[in-house]
C-alpha cells in the first residue's frame, strides 16, 4: 500500500488544505490566526505517506467514515426482514464500519474546481454491508470578503448510491485545535451549539435517552467552554432551514488567544460532538488535543425504532442518487 498513498494540497494565496487518498482524510487545513499567522488547525497521521499502517490507530484522524459512521449495537442490524452480520470492534458493536470501512482504503483522487473529487466503489463482499456502494466526495475550498471580513470555507460533499437497500451513514473524523498548537489543549475554546436536545450515552457508548439540554452539562446553548468534561454525545440540531435543502448552522467554536472561529452548517438532522478525554492513550497526542464535529445521522438508528422517528430512515433505496453536504466557516 505504501507507494499507493499520496498527500494532495489545494491552496489560494496563503490558505491551503490537504487531503490523502488513503481513508479519503483531511490530513491540514491552514488558516490565519488574528495576527496573520497561518497554522494548521487540524490534527493529523504522523508519517502516514510513509507508514500508512498508522492510519489504524483507533483514533479515525481527519478520515472519512462509512459505510455506518459511529455504532451499531451487536454489529448487526435487519434490512427487510433480512439479517446482515459484521465483525466487531468495540465490545459486540461495530464502530465506524470496522476494519473494512471506508477509513482504510484508497480512494482515486482527481483535481476539481476549487479542490478534489474522490471516489471509491465498495462491494458488498468487501465490508459486509448489502449492495455494491458508490461514493464521490468532494473537499472545495473558497475564500470571500465580506464586509471587510476575509471569511475561507471549507466544504464537504457526498454523493452515494448503492444496487440494493442499505444503511448509509457518512461523516468525515476531522479533529480540530484552533490554536494551531498542538501542544495546547481545546478546553478554553468556547462552543456555542444551535441544538436544544442531547443522547445521553450507555455503558457502551449507544444512544441511550434523549433529554433536554436545559440546566445539564451538555447545555452549548449560550456559549461556553468545553473545559475537562468529557463529551462523545450526539445532539439534535434545531432545524429553521438556512440557504438550500434546510442547511442550518450546528454549530461555532471560538479560540480566544488566536481569534480564530470556526462555523459549521449542514444539510444532515443531527452531530456528534467529541473532545478526545482519552487521545493519550495512542501515543500521538495529548488529552482534549482536538475536539470533533461530526454530521450524520444519529448512531445506531438501524437498530432503534425511536431514533427513526427522530433521524429519518438512513436505508437508502437501490440505484438512487443520495447526497449530503457539511460547510466549515473560518474567520478572525
Amino acid at each position: 500500500m505504501e507507494q499507493d498513498v499520496k498527500e494532495f494540497i489545494y491552496s489560494v494565496d496563503d490558505y491551503s488544505f490537504s487531503i490523502s487518498n488513503l481513508g479519503c482524510a483531511v490530513t491540514s487545513i491552514i488558516v490565519p490566526d488574528k495576527n496573520g499567522k497561518y497554522e494548521n488547525i487540524v490534527l493529523s497521521v504522523p508519517n502516514l505517506i510513509k507508514n500508512p499502517e498508522n492510519v489504524k490507530n483507533g483514533a479515525y484522524f481527519g478520515l472519512t467514515i462509512g459505510r455506518y459512521a459511529n455504532r451499531i449495537s451487536n454489529s448487526s442490524f435487519s434490512v427487510d426482514k433480512k439479517k446482515f452480520f459484521l465483525k466487531p470492534n468495540e465490545n459486540n458493536n461495530l464502530l465506524h464500519s470496522g476494519d473494512n470501512g471506508l477509513a482504510y482504503r484508497l480512494f482515486s483522487v482527481k483535481k476539481a474546481p476549487n479542490g478534489f473529487d474522490c471516489s471509491i466503489n465498495l462491494a458488498e463482499k468487501d465490508d459486509g454491508f448489502p449492495g455494491d456502494f458508490n461514493l464521490n466526495v468532494k473537499f472545495s475550498f473558497l475564500i470571500s470578503n465580506f464586509n471587510k471580513l476575509k471569511i475561507c470555507l471549507f466544504r464537504i460533499n457526498y454523493n452515494y448510491t448503492c444496487t440494493e437497500k442499505c444503511p448509509v451513514n457518512i461523516t468525515n473524523h476531522s479533529y480540530f485545535n484552533l490554536t494551531g498548537n498542538y501542544s495546547k489543549d481545546i478546553t478554553s475554546h468556547i462552543v456555542q451549539m444551535n441544538s436544544s436536545k442531547v443522547f445521553t450515552t450507555d455503558e457502551e457508548n449507544l444512544p441511550k435517552k434523549l433529554i433536554d439540554v436545559k440546566k445539564t452539562k451538555f447545555d452549548f446553548l449560550n456559549g461556553k467552554e468545553i473545559g475537562h468534561i468529557p463529551y462523545d454525545n450526539t445532539y439534535i440540531v434545531n432545524k429553521k432551514g438556512l440557504l438550500n435543502k434546510g442547511f442550518t448552522r450546528c454549530c461555532s467554536v471560538f479560540e480566544p488567544e488566536s481569534g480564530r472561529l470556526m462555523a459549521v452548517y449542514s444539510d444532515m438532522p443531527a452531530f456528534h460532538f467529541y473532545n478526545s478525554p482519552e487521545l493519550s492513550n495512542i501515543g500521538l497526542y495529548n488529552n482534549y488535543s482536538g475536539f470533533c464535529i461530526e454530521t450524520g445521522y444519529i448512531p445506531n438508528s438501524i437498530n432503534n425504532k425511536f431514533i427513526q422517528k427522530i433521524n429519518g430512515n438512513t436505508i437508502i433505496e437501490p440505484n438512487k442518487l443520495y447526497s449530503s453536504s457539511t460547510y466549515f466557516v473560518f474567520y478572525i
